[in-house]
């Protein structure tokens, strides 16, 4: 490596236990070669990822509130009586940025695209499948991230060319 940290050059893979061991028994030689720039020039990767995950996380938890809200949906739909209206204008104080339940038929409308669904729980099993994908998508992101920057702390460490 010349310089800088960067994410085309990739060395063997090597376990953090490894990489433990080798310290343990060769001591400071391990870090004879270890360049400071690379270090300084890392933190700022490493921050990245910071501010990454912690956006991936708001989206895992947009995901889990979109989700789990047609649950109370569902109560207020199969509700009866005093508790039906109690429960449905809390359900509709929650989530009128996001649904509506018409309770005269059942229906359910998603307010971001208008898709009109027959009943709370096919709505709810629409809304899984999304969550479901879009949650994968969001984890895959969060592994890649951190993939990357495990491959950074390789390549400073055991780079043979500092």
């Amino acid at each position: 490596m010349s310089g800088g940290v960067t994410s085309a050059e990739h060395s063997p893979p090597i376990s953090s236990s490894d990489a433990r061991s080798a310290v343990s028994a060769s001591g400071q030689q391990a870090f004879e070669n270890l360049r400071i720039a690379d270090v300084d020039a890392f933190v700022k990767l490493h921050r990245s990822e910071i501010r990454s995950t912690t956006e991936a996380c708001k989206e895992e938890t947009t995901l889990i509130s979109a989700y789990t809200a047609l649950s109370y949906a569902q109560l207020a739909q199969n509700a009866r009586g005093e508790a039906a209206q109690v429960r449905s204008m809390s359900w509709q104080q929650a989530l009128s940025d996001k649904y509506h339940l018409d309770m005269a038929t059942g229906h359910v409308t998603r307010l971001a695209d208008g898709e009109v669904f027959a009943t709370v729980e096919d709505a709810k099993a629409h809304e899984a499948m999304e969550y479901l994908m879009r949650l994968d998508e969001v984890l895959e992101r969060k592994l890649q991230s951190v993939a990357d920057l495990r491959n950074e702390i390789r390549n400073i460490v055991w780079s043979k060319e500092h």
